[in-house]
């Protein structure tokens, strides 16, 4: 019988129950998350000029990743250069924000790394081969600054879908 395959976890983690203002954070950014989905799908049915109902049809199914995809795809063949140019110098940070959010919701929080203080959550892994024994988790972390900071960079993405949405 095979093993199992290994699962990714530095070895200096410590478990210990998160604090309520990481707690507090990970649901503001939850619920950013869901707001940014949605405002992003409003922003393309207005630069596709797509009606909601055959909008959500299109676009509203989409990852967020997809989303954000089709959207510069929108701005750059719809928008003007300002606002093409305004999102392609936040999309990094759309990136960052939605990598931790989609690692808060669907990872498995195992601790913190004592060398570094990262706090670790379990994800499936990209490479994942149950036939080749490749690693089915891997631990993805954040310093405790990042997610307290996250609420707060969701809000600016957020106002300015929304502003850009309205040009």
């Amino acid at each position: 019988m095979a093993k199992p395959p290994p699962v990714l976890v530095p070895e200096d983690v410590i478990f210990e129950p998160l604090a309520d203002a990481i707690l507090t954070a990970i649901g503001q950014i939850v619920l950013a998350g869901s707001e940014l989905d949605d405002a992003l799908s409003l922003a393309m049915f207005e630069l596709s000029q797509t009606n909601k109902a055959d909008g959500y049809i299109m676009f509203g199914k989409q990852p967020i990743s997809g989303k954000l995809a089709s959207y510069e795809y929108l701005l750059k063949k719809y928008a003007d250069n300002d606002r093409t140019s305004s999102f392609l110098a936040r999309k990094r940070v759309f990136k960052r924000f939605t990598r931790m959010r989609n690692t808060l919701c669907h990872g498995i929080f195992v601790g913190r790394e004592q060398e570094s203080g990262r706090l670790l959550f379990l994800r499936p892994s990209e490479n994942f081969d149950p036939l080749d024994g490749a690693t089915l988790q891997k631990a993805v972390g954040f310093p405790p600054q990042a997610i307290l900071n996250a609420p707060r960079d969701a809000a600016d993405l957020l106002q300015f879908i929304r502003i850009a949405g309205e040009s």
